[in-house]
């Protein structure tokens, strides 16, 4: 599975200060409202899946399962993570671009 595209703009989004990664900064951001969209690895455990999908819907945050893994976000990040999200919403747009277009008609509005 490759991220595609999508990896390099993570990779915009945190040099400019727009993504919050990790399970708990993520519940935080979409708590506090920053958070955006919400971005799950595809390797990620059906646990931590199912919290940050019911912490994403219960603040109204759109989420998708990504097409990249941990390990290839660690290779980006040098942080091994599997839930991201991003808090602005120029950048929302952009990663909406690269997402697959069938999952964004289940997803939040």
């Amino acid at each position: 599975m490759s991220g595609g595209s999508l990896l390099p703009s993570i990779g915009l989004a945190r040099r400019a200060g727009k993504l919050v990664i990790g399970a708990e900064a993520v519940a935080d951001a979409c708590r506090d409202g920053s958070a955006g969209l919400v971005l799950l690895a595809a390797d990620l455990s059906p646990k931590s899946r199912k919290e940050a999908v019911r912490t994403a819907e219960q603040h109204g945050v759109r989420w998708f399962d990504a097409p990249f893994t941990m390990q290839e976000v660690e290779e980006l990040l040098h942080k091994r993570a599997g839930i991201l999200a991003v808090s602005d919403k120029g950048f929302v747009k952009m990663f909406e671009k690269h997402l697959p277009e069938q999952k964004k008609e289940d997803q939040i509005v």
